[in-house]
């Protein structure tokens, strides 16, 4: 089963894990309309991780479970863009005010798509364009990225599932991205053995690619045909 009861938080030369509960994850970065606007965006969220970890638990233990799951890539990116902005401004790393700043268009982020080479990525396991072998791991942690002095993006990881938004242009790290992650995919297909689950993710104007994830089999059979 996935452990969600600690959070760990990281940047360059820092690391710091907390419990889900301590104040010290407690900030008013925003203020309260702004947080009853963005509810939405963390009940999606929390339907996209439930659905993985249901994922993970059919796969794993050979339980019954919903096969088909959608959201909208948007609400996610947007609920990272929120989560970041939380971290940096409750200074859970190294990378805090006031040597870091916001991209000055951040608040613009959340009203409006995201064009290349700001938005969701993917890592595409095994270095494969189309995904590979994956492996739960019993883990949580966000990282925040910069780019000089500029809060550039944010890792997201829950049980092994990770998600890098950008919200700022680095021309080295998209030169990165490019070769070894996918960029707002379209569909996550978790598969072991006979059965798949398929978690829908679509953006506007964006057709992404399909990411296979082989659940703990290094050399199973994809059926990229299904």
């Amino acid at each position: 089963m996935l452990d969600d009861r600690k959070i760990q938080f990281e940047s360059p030369n820092f690391s710091a894990q907390l419990s889900l509960g301590s104040s010290s994850l407690t900030t008013k970065a925003l203020c309260r309309r702004h947080n009853t606007a963005l509810s939405p965006i963390d009940s999606a969220a929390a339907r996209f991780f439930r659905a993985f970890t249901t994922i993970h638990n059919s796969l794993c233990e050979d339980m019954p479970s919903q096969q088909l799951y959608f959201f909208s890539g948007m609400d996610i990116e947007r609920w990272m863009l929120k989560t970041m902005i939380m971290v940096y401004k409750s200074k859970q790393t190294n990378i805090c005010p006031p040597e870091f700043e916001l991209p000055p268009y951040i608040g613009n982020l959340f009203y409006s798509d995201y064009t290349s080479p700001l938005g969701l990525y993917m890592p595409t396991f095994g270095g494969s364009p189309d995904g590979s072998c994956f492996r739960t791991e019993s883990a949580t942690s966000v990282q925040l990225h910069a780019s000089a002095n500029i809060v550039s993006g944010v890792t997201i990881t829950l049980g092994g599932l990770r998600l890098r938004l950008v919200v700022f242009p680095d021309v080295n790290v998209h030169e990165e991205l490019k070769t070894r992650y996918s960029y707002r995919p379209k569909h996550f297909l978790f598969v072991r053995e006979h059965k798949v689950h398929c978690i829908a993710m679509p953006f506007p104007n964006w057709h992404g690619a399909d990411i296979w994830l082989s659940h703990g089999e290094e050399n199973a059979t994809i059926p990229y045909n299904l």
